[in-house]
């Protein structure tokens, strides 16, 4: 699904602005998405990266000037994040524009087809949070050589 969304939210700017990273538009919509200011470990737990990871990607949002960061009221050793104006149109554009391609996607798809898709997509996104990889723990039935072979074949490899 990356390959879809990087070549279009990476770097590139819109008509008459600045680019953009992928990572700000993701601290943005998880911004958007939380119903509270929350905090770096909030937003690294909703994006699935570490806390350290998440507090890179903060800073950049903020330098950006698409976040600001605050002390907590309740714990000053604490920040609180929450969109800048600018954090919200962002947000609003990245939201839009997925819509917007969606549709462009789905252009001739019947109800039926678009429903199929929505259904098996939130029931392959619900497996895959239970059933998160575990790159130290190798399968019992992963045969290399033929992961090897089809890699090969399709000349990913």
């Amino acid at each position: 699904m990356r390959r879809i969304w990087a070549p279009v939210t990476t770097g590139r700017p819109g008509a008459n602005r600045r680019p953009v990273d992928l990572s700000t538009v993701l601290v943005a919509d998880a911004l958007r998405r939380i119903p509270w200011s929350p905090s770096v470990k909030e937003i690294a737990q909703h994006l699935g990266v570490t806390q350290t990871t998440t507090s890179r990607l903060v800073a950049r949002a903020v330098d950006a000037g698409f976040v600001v960061k605050r002390p907590a009221a309740d714990d000053v050793r604490r920040s609180e994040l929450a969109l800048t104006p600018s954090g919200v149109q962002l947000s609003q554009a990245s939201m839009s524009f997925r819509f917007s391609y969606l549709e462009q996607v789905t252009r001739g798809w019947s109800d039926a087809e678009i429903t199929t898709f929505a259904t098996l997509l939130q029931r392959f996104a619900t497996e895959v949070v239970a059933h998160p990889p575990d790159p130290t723990r190798p399968r019992e039935d992963f045969d290399p050589s033929a992961a090897r072979s089809a890699s090969s074949s399709t000349g990913d490899g």
